[in-house]
């Protein structure tokens, strides 16, 4: 049933409904008239008896399978930001597991934790890895959020809120553990390899993007989703930082601030700010007039703007790997007459393939923190942006903001720059 409240205010019967989500009330409809309000008061609530009827009948195996089908689709939109490979697993996992070894006729409302624990018992009986079952648990949390947008929440009961290391079904029989995502760093002599090979002879928007792209990745350790969301009114040219607070999820971007209402602020290295002030530079002419906000913009679409595809990065990476002997790939074309794609045939580096640049530059820091009293713990797991300095190196601190034009902020940045030495030909660069 929808919760419902009318106010008065400035001589209008305001008609609220609260938010499932954050308990709050907001505002669907006013009138002068109270027997209108609450006309549409009726009207809500008879709706809201229609849907939670039509939602009694909801069965977990067919509500996947609109799940997995549904993102299928969004992910084949040309501008969605999505790969069709990142969500097919979603109906594989569908095909295989949710429809042979859920009930056919158990309703949403009808799940409760011994029925997940059978269920993810039973599949693991029946051949399914450790790695799959827990694969098809996180994709139950994506799961979650599409069945918040359909309105389903009230209809699935424990199920979603199920904890996966709580679970004994679920720990790895071996090592009683849940397995670690398993992520090779690149290092510092290939990085600079890699900067080399990528280093811009001219001034071509298509090089330099790219360029850009892996430079900050390796001296910011951004994740994929926030560098793809990066603005330009974002980066402060005066005292050389970067605010953090906005991240591509999904194709969309939105807003990541924290619980207390603050957001991330890091320092850029002297050749970051070099890099992204030439790029600004050349993106600027790209296109002309039109102002441009996103760093890293699609250039598919100059009269948009359009954050970049994670695929698109990974392939650019992918390429250059190759280029460099550190992967092999081939390009496979679609049979269906659709876009080509990459495979990855052999790969240094395990996982994805953007998300090393991140180990690289949390361990740059921590590597050159050895008698550098600036390098402090908080300094380090401010850059990086951990909650928690135990994921950096085992220990804890907070990150204090310190005055920005300060002797301090000379000296922060000089150590910033000790930790990554000479990755960057400065004065080829400077040639273009």
């Amino acid at each position: 049933m929808v919760h419902t409240k009318i106010t008065e205010r400035h001589g209008y019967h305001v008609l609220q409904v609260k938010d499932k989500q954050t308990g709050k009330y907001k505002q669907v409809f006013k009138s002068k008239k109270v027997s209108e309000v609450n006309h549409k008061k009726v009207e809500l609530q008879k709706n809201s008896i229609k849907a939670q009827a039509a939602l009694s009948q909801k069965t977990i195996v067919n509500t996947y399978k609109d799940f997995a089908l549904d993102k299928i689709a969004m992910a084949e939109h040309p501008q969605s930001g999505m790969r069709l490979k990142s969500v097919s697993h979603y109906f594989s996992f569908w095909k295989n597991w949710i429809n042979p070894y859920f009930p056919k006729d158990l309703l949403l409302n009808e799940i409760t934790v011994p029925v997940m624990d059978q269920f993810f018992l039973d599949i693991k009986k029946a051949s399914c890895t450790h790695k799959q079952a827990n694969l098809i648990v996180k994709s139950f949390y994506t799961f979650k959020k599409w069945c918040i947008e359909q309105q389903y929440t009230t209809e699935l009961g424990v199920m979603l809120s199920y904890k996966v290391k709580n679970r004994p079904v679920l720990k790895d029989p071996v090592t009683a553990n849940m397995l670690p995502k398993k992520t090779v760093m690149i290092n510092r002599p290939e990085v600079k390899k890699l900067f080399k090979h990528l280093m811009p002879t001219d001034q071509n928007p298509s090089v330099w993007l790219k360029f850009a792209v892996v430079v900050t990745l390796a001296f910011t350790g951004l994740r994929l989703g926030e560098l793809r969301a990066l603005r330009w009114d974002r980066i402060d040219w005066i005292f050389g930082k970067i605010t953090i607070n906005q991240a591509v999820v999904e194709g969309v971007i939105k807003d990541q601030v924290k619980a207390d209402g603050s957001f991330d602020t890091i320092k850029m290295h002297s050749a970051l700010f070099r890099v992204l002030s030439i790029w600004k530079s050349i993106q600027s002419k790209y296109y002309t007039p039109r102002k441009m906000p996103l760093v890293f913009a699609s250039l598919k679409f100059v009269h948009e703007t359009v954050p970049l595809a994670d695929k698109t990065i990974n392939d650019w990476l992918k390429i250059a790997y190759q280029d460099l002997g550190f992967a092999k790939i081939e390009v496979v074309k679609n049979s269906s007459g659709g876009k080509s794609h990459t495979r990855t045939v052999a790969n240094k580096f395990k996982g994805c393939v953007s998300k090393t640049f991140r180990h690289f530059a949390a361990t740059s820091l921590t590597d050159a923190q050895a008698g550098n009293e600036i390098l402090t713990d908080n300094f380090i797991k401010g850059q990086i942006r951990h909650k928690d300095i135990k994921l950096t190196k085992g220990l804890y601190g907070d990150h204090s903001d310190l005055d920005p034009s300060g002797e301090r902020a000379v000296a922060e940045q000089q150590a910033l720059d000790g930790a990554f030495p000479n990755l960057i030909d400065m004065e080829a660069l400077d040639e273009n």
